[in-house]
C-alpha cells in the first residue's frame, strides 16, 4: 500500500513538472540578410551592450512562451558589421529599437518600427495582426 501511494505521488510530481516546462522563443544573432527566412515575418531588434532596457528586452524574449506561430527573433548590436551594413534602411535612434521585417527576393523590408523597450507579448500580437494581411 505504501509503495502504491509513493508511486502515485511520484507520478503526480512528474506530471506537474512536465506541464510547467515551456519552450522559450527562439532568439538568434543577426549577421546577414541570408539568415532570415524568406516569405516570413520576423522581429529584428537593435541593441547596445551597456543598455539596461536592451538587456531587459533580451530577457523578455527568452521568457516568452513560444508557439508554432512565434516569429523568429533576431538581435543585432548597433556596432556590429551587420547593423552598419544596413545603413539608413533601419533607423535606430533609441535603443532597443525593434522592427517587424519581411524577407522577399529583394532582401529585408521594414514593416513596423517600435522604439524603446516593448513587452514581448505586444510585439507578438503585432506580428500576428500583420500576418493576416500578408498570408
Amino acid at each position: 500500500m505504501y509503495l502504491i501511494t509513493m508511486v502515485k505521488i511520484f507520478v503526480t510530481f512528474i506530471t506537474i513538472v512536465l506541464s510547467s516546462i515551456t519552450t522559450a522563443a527562439p532568439v538568434f544573432l543577426a549577421d546577414s540578410d541570408n539568415s532570415f527566412a524568406s516569405g516570413k515575418l520576423s522581429l529584428l531588434t537593435f541593441t547596445m551592450p551597456h543598455c539596461g532596457y536592451c538587456k531587459q528586452q533580451r530577457i523578455d524574449y527568452k521568457k516568452y512562451n513560444a508557439s508554432e506561430n512565434t516569429p523568429d527573433i533576431w538581435v543585432s548590436d548597433k556596432d556590429s558589421k551587420y547593423a552598419k551594413s544596413l545603413g539608413d534602411k533601419f533607423e535606430t535612434d533609441i535603443y532597443p529599437t525593434t522592427w517587424i521585417v519581411y524577407k522577399n527576393k529583394d532582401g529585408l523590408t521594414p514593416i513596423q518600427k517600435f522604439r524603446g523597450y516593448q513587452p514581448a507579448e505586444k510585439l507578438m500580437e503585432s506580428v500576428d495582426f500583420l500576418r493576416d494581411f500578408i498570408d
